[in-house]
């Protein structure tokens, strides 16, 4: 696998991701700081309702345009659309008549109606165009990149008005509507081939052939993402799932844009070497590198530098995430270790192992229900998480070694350093420098993760 794949594209995917996630960030301080830690409670509780119900019916047709052989053909992308289609109506029903358990849940009867409107997001969703799915065949990201950086510029612009008239929860209501529609319209507007349905049968087994593994997977993540912010919200409190998922989103922010770009733009390459026959093993030892040493820089970034950006962007009034972040960081550097064996299997077809693997990972929400029970606060329930993403990703090397026979002395090497190294980082948070500086918690912190990358890339060339 060549690594000298157009520059431009991975340059433009990276800004891209970069950009995007920077947007994602700006947009939860300002309407962090903008409301009380209890309304941001509550507006985090509209993520997780979204989460949990339209990842249960996503059998991810926009992995299968990138990966199949025919995913360039018009009546696959058109019975692709039209599933979308489907599956947005079906969900949108879905969410409106769980909305009532979903306020009981949270004890926020009074909001039922704003749980209610949530059920139009996934309705108007399901109306993208994936010709931005389909460009990424040919290595074509900036189609991509403006669908999803261009709305949310502009609903971070509007952010500043909007608190004016609505200082409450209801300002993310608004953010959340205002970004998928723009975002529709954006994939309408990048598009090449014009947009139709069609209904085919063929086509459509296809689809659920290639996605329900991808699909259980999905409801396996998004039990595990959402699972400890639901336990802490109707456990706890919701201002401790206020400062929570501020602690929570600081973390995967950087997680999200380096998977992100490593998913996208090494796929379609490792997948290529691999209809072709070429040597796929070298391909995919150095993805799973790339992924580990992503992951340590990514822990070591935020272990240094995380609890002052919490403080400096969110304000003092969340300061009590901090003693989450650190933990959080070893969890998703873990999780991006894991997203090597990820899209190796997944370059190969076999779309199992993620299903396989969160299956495994799911151990740790009992753990955590157990630390809230046992009183060990929100501590616990990061720890339970750790231990989760250690099984989940120790379960992934092994089975790569089994099916894609990778060198499983290779992977066992790889896997320890990644964490040994996130283990010795979290030292050097707890114990060695608790009372550093801001400059020294803001600037090192960066360097650190950069210098970690780039040593990366002067190896592997």
């Amino acid at each position: 696998m060549s690594l000298k794949k157009p520059i431009t594209s991975g340059v433009v995917l990276s800004l891209g991701s970069l950009i995007g996630a920077l947007l994602l960030l700006i947009r939860n301080v300002l309407v962090a700081r903008a409301v009380s830690v209890e309304d941001f409670g509550i507006a985090a509780t509209f993520s997780i309702t979204m989460a949990l119900l339209e990842t249960s019916s996503n059998l991810a047709v926009d992995r299968l345009l990138v990966q199949s052989k025919k995913g360039n053909q018009t009546e696959l992308q058109s019975a692709a659309q039209a599933f979308e289609v489907i599956r947005g109506v079906v969900t949108a029903c879905v969410v409106y008549l769980c909305a009532a358990p979903i306020a009981i849940l949270f004890e926020l009867e009074h909001l039922k109606w704003a749980y209610q409107i949530l059920a139009l997001v996934p309705l108007i969703r399901g109306f993208l165009h994936l010709d931005t799915a389909r460009f990424q065949r040919e290595m074509k990201f900036m189609p991509l990149v403006l669908v999803d950086v261009v709305p949310k510029l502009i609903t971070v612009s509007m952010i500043p008005w909007l608190v004016k008239y609505y200082p409450d929860y209801r300002v993310m209501l608004i953010v959340i509507f205002s970004e998928v529609s723009l975002s529709i319209l954006c994939s309408h507007i990048v598009k090449e081939r014009k947009y139709y349905v069609k209904w085919n049968k063929q086509h459509f087994y296809t689809i659920f052939n290639f996605g329900w593994p991808l699909l259980l997977n999905g409801l396996l993540l998004v039990a595990i993402s959402q699972a400890d912010k639901v336990i802490v919200g109707s456990g706890i409190g919701i201002e401790e799932l206020g400062w929570f998922s501020a602690a929570f989103a600081l973390a995967l922010i950087p997680h999200n844009i380096a998977a992100r770009i490593l998913r996208v733009f090494l796929t379609p390459i490792l997948s290529k070497d691999f209809h072709e026959g070429k040597s796929f093993e070298q391909g995919a030892k150095v993805v799973l590198m790339a992924c580990a040493v992503f992951g340590i820089s990514l822990t070591a970034g935020i272990v240094i530098s995380g609890g002052s950006v919490l403080e400096l962007a969110f304000g003092e009034k969340y300061s009590a995430g901090v003693i989450v972040l650190t933990w959080f960081a070893v969890m998703q550097g873990i999780r991006l270790v894991k997203l090597g064996p990820f899209i190796v299997a997944l370059s190969a077809g076999d779309t199992t192992l993620p299903m396989r693997a969160n299956f495994l990972r799911c151990a740790s929400i009992p753990l955590a229900v157990a630390s809230v029970v046992l009183e060990y606060s929100v501590i616990g329930i990061a720890l339970s998480a750790i231990i989760g993403e250690f099984i989940a990703t120790s379960y992934s090397y092994v089975y790569l070694h089994k099916k894609q026979r990778i060198s499983n002395w290779s992977l066992l090497t790889l896997f320890s350093v990644c964490v040994w190294s996130s283990v010795a980082l979290l030292h050097f948070e707890l114990v060695e420098f608790s009372e550093r500086s801001l400059f020294f918690s803001l600037i090192v912190g960066p360097l650190i993760s950069v210098a970690v990358v780039l040593l990366f890339l002067a190896v592997s060339g």
